[in-house]
């Protein structure tokens, strides 16, 4: 029995070789040959070039050896190989007890290339186990000396939803199905084929989808109370799940939008009101979620009763006051946890701002003002949180209204709107094209605004 075993700093392949077999050598690694009996060998080596016009003088290799174990080996060293060659290995190999060389005698074809032969190193993701409601991605990590592959993915079960093409390293696909998330604790398995010109190998690997979070409660109290002024307590207790830590967050819901209020497990809000028509009630979810991001999500409806019109500016003042003292506050750097807080209080100001009567913030001078302190403290917030797109979109809305607003308004405001402009854009968080365009909007309507009046022209 002749096997090929090709090594670098793996080990690659072996091959059962039948007479007239052949064996992929590789310039770049060595290619190692065993000759297997039940007993001791003796073994002759033949090596030469299949062009060569007189193999009968063997020049490459001639070798003969006296084996006391079962197993003979003959290591071909890449300088001995010229690369896109053939060559041919005749093998005679005869038991000690025997002296007949040619009963057992075989001879090989070797083909060699350049470089190093091509394997599949790992089939690896991110986690060890599948998100089932986030995207998830499943990448090969191949060797080799050719440039131009090609893959080719395929799993089971078959209904995963795809974003990436199945023909790249990289298979990037959807942690639900149909709006669905994946089913915990299910397995799917993947096969990777990768080829080149010479060859084509498969491996595959199975991942779980992960489990989340169960068997907790949400306590919330109280169910009723005041915009702004109540504060709504929540606890997230006794939530299991063998990938840990747990973190939390907790959102409000407003239309389509997500805002964040909370990344803690206890904490206490301030909401503002709910919607007449929704009997003033308002949305918050609770998301809780295991050291992979797997997360379990949980609505609560709360009843949150408007200010009397004529408080509610005040109170509003009043809270953008604490929340400027405390951004503005050289004794206290903000974490990333009091940063999110800001942002979550300065969407919930927001909120309630839009309910303040007389007019929209182009006509209404109160609105503006605290639009404008919106954006500053929103500004002066620790670099470390992570932008809302409801604050984003704040800053584009004032700085859009700017071209709006009576003429001695507008010198005082230019200077601090480039700057913010100037710091939105180097944030990495703004990557969507209609963020995009409104602050391009918002810088053409201001530069308009300032060309059309011959003073601040």
């Amino acid at each position: 029995r002749f096997v090929s075993t090709i090594l670098d700093e793996h080990q690659l392949t072996v091959t059962e070789l039948s007479a007239g077999g052949e064996i992929l050598l590789y310039s770049r690694a060595q290619t190692r040959i065993f000759v297997e009996s039940c007993e001791p060998l003796n073994v002759q080596y033949k090596l030469w070039k299949e062009s060569d016009p007189k193999p009968e003088n063997y020049s490459l290799l001639s070798r003969t050896s006296s084996v006391p174990e079962d197993t003979a080996v003959l290591d071909l060293k890449e300088d001995s190989l010229g690369p896109e060659e053939r060559y041919k290995l005749d093998v005679l190999v005869s038991p000690k007890r025997l002296s007949n060389w040619e009963i057992f005698g075989q001879t090989i074809t070797l083909n060699s290339r350049s470089g190093y032969p091509l394997k599949i190193l790992d089939i690896g993701s991110e986690f060890p186990v599948l998100s089932p409601t986030t995207a998830n991605a499943v990448e090969v990590t191949v060797g080799s000396f050719d440039s131009e592959l090609s893959f080719l993915w395929k799993f089971t079960p078959n209904n995963l939803k795809l974003l990436s093409d199945n023909k790249s390293p990289r298979l990037v696909f959807e942690g639900t199905l149909s709006d669905q998330p994946l089913s915990s604790g299910e397995t799917y398995t993947f096969t990777i084929t990768v080829a080149d010109k010479y060859q084509s190998i498969s491996a595959s690997r199975s991942f779980d989808v992960n489990v989340t979070p169960k068997d907790g409660s949400i306590q919330v109290f109280p169910l009723t109370g005041s915009e702004l002024e109540t504060q709504f307590t929540f606890n997230l207790t006794a939530w299991n799940d063998e990938h840990t830590p747990l973190r939390y967050e907790t959102y409000l819901l407003v239309g389509s939008t997500r805002q964040l209020l909370s990344t803690r497990a206890w904490d206490k809000l301030e909401l503002p009101a709910g919607p007449i028509e929704d009997n003033y009630e308002v949305t918050l979810e609770f998301n809780i979620f295991d050291s992979y991001g797997a997360d379990t999500r949980i609505k609560r409806n709360i009843q949150v009763l408007p200010l009397p019109a004529d408080r509610l500016p005040g109170v509003i003042d009043s809270k953008l006051s604490t929340l400027q003292a405390t951004v503005n506050s050289s004794a206290r750097i903000l974490t990333e946890d009091d940063s999110q807080k800001v942002l979550g209080t300065i969407f919930v100001l927001d909120q309630a701002t839009s309910r303040i009567d007389d007019g929209s913030e182009a006509t209404n001078p109160q609105k503006l003002d605290f639009k404008t302190r919106f954006w500053n403290i929103t500004s002066k917030t620790a670099k470390g949180a992570t932008p809302q797109l409801k604050t984003q979109e704040m800053i584009f809305d004032v700085v859009q209204n700017l071209s709006l607003q009576p003429a001695y308004l507008i010198p005082s405001l230019i200077e601090k709107a480039f700057e913010i402009y100037s710091s939105t854009f180097a944030d990495p968080a703004i990557v969507e094209e209609s963020q995009v365009k409104s602050i391009i909007s918002g810088l053409g309507n201001l530069l308009n605004r300032i060309s059309e009046d011959p003073v601040l022209k």
